[in-house]
């Protein structure tokens, strides 16, 4: 996957998430808690990418065209499969 976007709050993570939907992005969240806090992140996260080639290509498109920086990310094992 690709994380374009980490939020405390839900509104701000569904606007960006939103927005790239809306321009053909498959953009949807992912709920983290980091270690040691009690608050929950909002992640914004794009695709789900079978090579890492494709994760980047579109990484440097996001880049480019949205002006987002990205972090390529594993989805862990028990994510990956419905």
């Amino acid at each position: 996957i690709l994380q374009v976007g980490s939020f405390k709050k839900l509104e701000r993570a569904n606007f960006l998430k939103n927005n790239l939907a809306k321009k053909g992005y498959p953009a949807f969240l992912m709920v983290a808690r980091l270690s040691g806090e009690d608050e929950m992140w909002h992640r914004v996260v794009i695709g789900r990418f079978t090579q890492k080639e494709a994760a980047v290509k579109t990484a440097i498109r996001i880049k480019q065209i949205e002006n987002l920086e990205s972090v390529i990310k594993e989805v862990p094992r028990t994510m990956a499969s419905p």
